[in-house]
Order: structure tokens, then sequence, then C-alpha cells
């Protein structure tokens, strides 16, 4: 999808405007099957503890620092804690 010389935004702006438009035409699952991929791995902290620790990290060299995160799923409340957990323990030790 994303291509060199100013294609890229003019790809992106036109799948916005696509996922825009068939969501505010009352087509939800058609405008959630044109969201990038990419763009919702990008944005999410999901998979193994590992993985989710390892994004954590590697938005905090960044220099991120705020995490603002939605759960999903039937734990919300407990992998809202476990998070919290982990970036405690880093502050502690770093």
């Amino acid at each position: 999808m994303l291509r060199g010389n100013g294609g890229a935004r003019e790809d992106c702006d036109q799948t916005a405007e696509q996922i825009q438009d068939a969501y505010l035409g009352h087509a939800k699952k058609q405008a959630a099957a044109l969201v990038p991929a990419e763009l919702v791995a990008g944005m999410s902290l999901i998979g193994t503890e590992g993985f989710v620790r390892d994004r954590i990290a590697a938005y905090r060299d960044a220099g991120v620092t705020v995490l603002n995160a939605q759960p999903v799923g039937p734990n919300g409340l407990a992998d809202v804690e476990k998070v919290a957990g982990w970036l405690n323990q880093r502050k502690c030790a770093g």
C-alpha cells in the first residue's frame, strides 16, 4: 500500500475516505474490513505477554509518557492491572 514520492499519502487519504463513506453509510463490517492490518497492528497492544511488554518498552524508549489503553475482552480490569504492574516494575527498576 505504501509507495514513495507522495503516493503513500494519497493511498491513505483514499482509504480513509472509503472507510468513512462505508461507516457513515451504515456498512460497518465493510468499513472495518477496509482498515489496513498494518494500522491495527501499529496502534494495538495485542499479542502474547512478551510481545506486549516489548511494545510498551519500545514506546517508553521512544519517549512516550502516556499510555492510553482500552481493554477488550472478559478480563478488562485484570488486564489493565497487569499492564499497570509492568509499568510500575519498570519505573522502580529504571
